[in-house]
This record gives C-alpha cells, structure tokens and sequence, in this order.
C-alpha cells in the first residue's frame, strides 16, 4: 500500500500546488478565469503523470515512466492527438508489473507471479542469474 499512496500524495501535491499558482497569480493577465481554470487543470495533469510515473517506476518500466514524465509537455507524438500520449501512461501503470520488480514482489502472489514470469522470460532469467538461480 504505500506505494500507491505515495503515488496519490503525488495527486494531492499536484492539486495543491496548482491551486496556490492560481490563488498567487495577482497580475491583470492573470486575472482571467480561463487562465486559473488552464493552471488548474494543467497541474492535475502534472500531477497525475507524476504519480503514474512513480508507478511506472515501481513495476519496473522505464520507457512508461519516461512517457510519463514526458506526457504532459507534448502535446503529440507523431500523428497521435494529444490525448493519446496521456493515456501511455494510464497503461504503463495498468499493465503487468515485471517480476523483478518490488511491485510484483510485494503485491503478486504465486499465481501472478508465474503470469508474470511467462510474460517477461528475459526480465525472470537475468534476474534468476543474478541471484544465483533463486527468484
């Protein structure tokens, strides 16, 4: 569990963290409920990438915490909208974690883990290697 609630202290942060942007923010062109209500939503989405980032991190995946961290400043990747790279990490986190990962060692259970295993033979065999053949 505290890996998933560091991840939603992250959200909280974000929330936080947008609002006294908004609530700081004393000049004219600030003034604009449009540009609070950008802010607001912009740290939302900051904040949940971060969290999905952590996330990411913590199953293992390197190139989803990567896009994670990357999401919300591209605005597309290629000849995908927007909104695609910000579901790259809502699949990152979904996805199976890899069985080397402390995701899948503190929250999988023999079931799972054999899942996991079967999905990512490379990921089990290297480290299988480097503990000496115990998993």
């Amino acid at each position: 569990m505290p890996l998933i609630a560091i991840a939603g202290a992250m959200l909280v942060f974000g929330f936080a963290f947008s609002l006294l942007v908004i609530t700081t923010h004393r000049k004219p062109e600030y003034a604009n409920t449009g540009t609070a209500i950008f802010y607001f939503v912009f740290g939302a989405v900051v904040a949940g990438c971060l969290g999905l980032a952590v996330i990411c991190g913590f199953k293992g995946k390197p190139i989803f915490t990567a896009i994670s961290l990357l999401a919300p400043f591209l605005p597309s990747v290629g000849m995908l909208p927007g909104y695609i790279t910000l579901l790259l990490p809502v699949i990152g986190a979904i996805r199976l974690a890899k069985p080397h990962s402390s995701w899948a060692r503190k929250y999988y259970g023999e079931d799972k883990m054999r899942i996991a295993r079967d999905r990512f033979p490379k990921a089990a065999t290297r480290r299988a290697r480097k503990s000496g053949g115990a998993i």
